[in-house]
């Protein structure tokens, strides 16, 4: 159990930088291609918000079960 632990902390590491550097991009990208107050960019976080939503569930249900 504790190497799974250790491995899902890992792994949430480096999608949590991916994450961010993801969003850092997105971002750079909309405010330089899209005025700001469109509803493009609500959109686009809206859809990273649920994909970081649904993976933190995976990897809690993940550690629940322990794989």
């Amino acid at each position: 159990m504790t190497k799974c632990k250790k491995f899902v902390q890992r792994l949430l590491q480096k999608y949590m930088k991916f994450v961010i550097r993801l969003l850092d991009k997105i971002s750079n990208f909309c405010s330089e291609t899209v005025p700001p107050d469109s509803e493009l960019i609500d959109v686009i976080q809206c859809i990273l918000f649920t994909i970081i939503i649904f993976s933190i569930l995976i990897i809690i249900i993940c550690l629940i079960f322990g794989f």
